[in-house]
């Protein structure tokens, strides 16, 4: 269980293309970033082509990650358009929205009230802590656990 003061990022729901995303407000990360899965829900009719690059993205602990390319997408927050250049690389997040987004954009970020300020208004952020997740685990022994229910391994 994350304690208050823990880390809890700050997202925002986007539309991209038509797809509802919840973007990652990073201001640690230097670029934007899309991840495949959410790239190929873009209805193939208006789905850009990718832009193949060769490099491969540092994360903060030093890992590399391939990319598979980049891509000019417009990105719908609370109503405004913005058309941005994204990453394509696998990643945990749907969306990361970096310091490019953030910088371009003249956005401001009220970390007390969790409030992104873009293109004359306010966006209210969603905690990372309220959101739900669904989590991949691997146990010694096999394990059922009934629909609906909790259980501790």
């Amino acid at each position: 269980m994350c304690s208050k003061n823990s880390y809890n990022g700050l997202y925002i729901e986007a539309d991209i293309s038509g797809v509802q995303v919840l973007c990652l407000v990073d201001t640690e990360s230097t670029i934007s970033v899309l991840h495949p899965n959410r790239y190929l829900a873009i209805p193939e009719e208006i789905r850009p082509p990718v832009e193949y690059k060769r490099f491969q993205l540092r994360m903060a602990d030093g890992g590399l990650i391939p990319i598979q390319g980049c891509v000019t997408l417009p990105i719908k927050i609370n109503g405004k358009v913005f058309n941005h250049r994204l990453v394509i690389a696998d990643i945990q997040a749907p969306v990361v929205l970096g310091n490019d987004f953030l910088f371009d954009y003249e956005c401001k970020i009220d970390v007390a009230e969790s409030k992104l300020f873009i293109g004359g208004s306010s966006v209210q952020c969603l905690l990372e802590s309220d959101l739900s997740r669904v989590c991949r685990i691997s146990i010694m022994e096999s394990v059922i656990v009934p629909a609906g229910t909790e259980m501790i391994v």
